[in-house]
């Protein structure tokens, strides 16, 4: 079911234009998608959900482990690679008082989920993307003996999980800190969560890194002594050398590894996390929009007898949703990236995540790394391929294909300088190979309304 809130706003003071459909019901019928509705009659749950219905129906069981609780228990039955691990040392999460750099924190992902586990932890942190609805939030409790629970958490995950910093929509972010020796945050070393447009130099302040890689960035550094007033936090920067800690192959005496389920922080899978969690919040940003703009414009047609057809758009519907859809397509292209320099990890997390998929007939997939100067080696994301992206509605769906086809054929062409003209050549095959509904777009022309 959605967790999004359908928002009437106001009415306009005149009867708004009216923007024709581009397509016959015939080819809509076809193509199967386009037909304006605020959602499609596909039943879809989030991940976690999922599971919980499993266990609820004694389908699946999962086993409590002595030391880990039931970390590995759910990381195995939500598919997430224990190769993404990622280790936060920032006191910045639910459980604060159980972090340290002594005892960071670690995070595990895949496309839909990610697990949160804390040393000693009373609780699993899990958020999951719901298809239609944006992250949902949940804990497991650690300390029960008789199975794993999925309890929904709906108001102390949002305090931070649905602001201005994700859109205002319930998401997930990447933030970077320059924390002191205890792992208490100092100031934020950029003010704006971490993704594709970051500068390397700033990026994962309060984040353990391994790896090599050849442009600096803040993580494993932190300030032993503070100098300054904390009422001038700023000052704290000032002459601190945050990419000191760079180009760590192992956190070796840093904490104790035995309470982890692998070593190390790998690079390549804290970059992925930048993008994706950026991405996740754009295409449920671009769904609440969507569905705001249809619901209002039904409001306008039962309200104001203003005659929209079922397949057409007021003008102020699809100027709304045009914004929310070039946004979030840029953000697939990754537009304004900044450049990540050469980079090479220290985990399976690289082959792992390239071995999900799917790959065309010449073999290449949008999972595929670049690792030298930008992440990856045909960038469109890989996001394309999750639920979220197929439980757009529909009329953003086409949208944003009708936007991306534009940019890669080259009829629209915004500075995007990692898409050469052999990447968006590439791009658009791997897509016709492996996306069906692309191919399907194409070959009826149809653009969203």
């Amino acid at each position: 079911m959605r967790d999004v809130c359908i928002v009437i706003v106001a009415l306009m003071a005149a009867v708004p234009q009216v923007v024709g459909a581009q397509s016959s019901s015939e080819d809509r019928a076809e193509f199967g998608l386009l037909t304006i509705a605020a959602h499609d009659t596909v039943d879809r749950v989030d991940p976690a959900a999922a599971l919980q219905a499993r266990l609820d129906s004694g389908e699946a069981e999962l086993t409590r482990d002595p030391v880990f609780g039931y970390l590995p228990a759910v990381l195995e039955a939500l598919d997430v690679p224990v190769s993404s691990q990622s280790l936060i040392f920032s006191r910045t999460s639910l459980q604060v008082d159980m972090i340290a750099p002594w005892a960071p924190r670690a995070l595990y992902f895949n496309d839909d989920v990610y697990v949160g586990y804390t040393v000693d932890g009373l609780v699993l942190e899990v958020a999951a993307v719901d298809p239609d609805g944006g992250s949902v939030f949940y804990t497991v409790d650690q300390t029960r003996q008789d199975g794993a629970d999925f309890r929904r958490d709906e108001l102390t995950c949002k305090g931070c999980h649905k602001t201005g910093l994700t859109g205002g929509v319930p998401g997930v972010l990447m933030r970077s800190y320059l924390t002191d020796r205890m792992g208490n945050t100092v100031t934020p070393i950029d003010e704006r969560p971490t993704d594709d447009r970051t500068p390397m130099e700033v990026r994962f302040g309060g984040w353990y890194v391994t790896g090599s890689h050849s442009l600096p960035h803040a993580g494993n550094t932190r300030a032993e002594e503070l100098t300054h007033e904390i009422d001038q936090p700023d000052r704290y920067l000032e002459g601190f050398d945050a990419a000191a800690g760079g180009n760590l192959q192992t956190l070796e005496g840093r904490f104790d590894p035995s309470f982890y389920l692998t070593e190390g922080s790998d690079i390549v899978a804290l970059l992925v996390l930048a993008h994706q969690t950026r991405v996740h919040n754009l295409i449920t940003i671009t769904a609440q929009t969507a569905a705001e703009a249809l619901e209002e414009q039904g409001f306008l047609r039962l309200t104001r007898g203003v005659d929209i057809g079922p397949d057409e758009l007021t003008e102020t519907a699809a100027n709304r949703i045009d914004s929310a859809v070039e946004a979030l397509v840029r953000g697939m292209l990754f537009y304004r990236a900044e450049p990540i320099g050469e980079v090479a990890g220290t985990s399976s997390f690289s082959d792992d995540f390239e071995a999900r998929g799917p790959r065309d007939s010449l073999g290449r997939s949008l999972r595929d790394f670049s690792l030298d100067g930008g992440l990856f080696e045909y960038p469109l994301s890989f996001l394309v391929y999750s639920d979220a992206w197929d439980a757009l509605p529909a009329v953003a769906r086409g949208r944003a294909w009708t936007r991306i086809r534009e940019i890669l054929s080259g009829e629209d062409d915004p500075e995007f300088p990692l898409l050469t003209a052999p990447r968006r050549e590439a791009i658009l095959e791997i897509l016709r190979d492996t996306k069906p509904e692309f191919a399907a777009f194409e070959s009826t022309g149809l653009g969203g309304g």
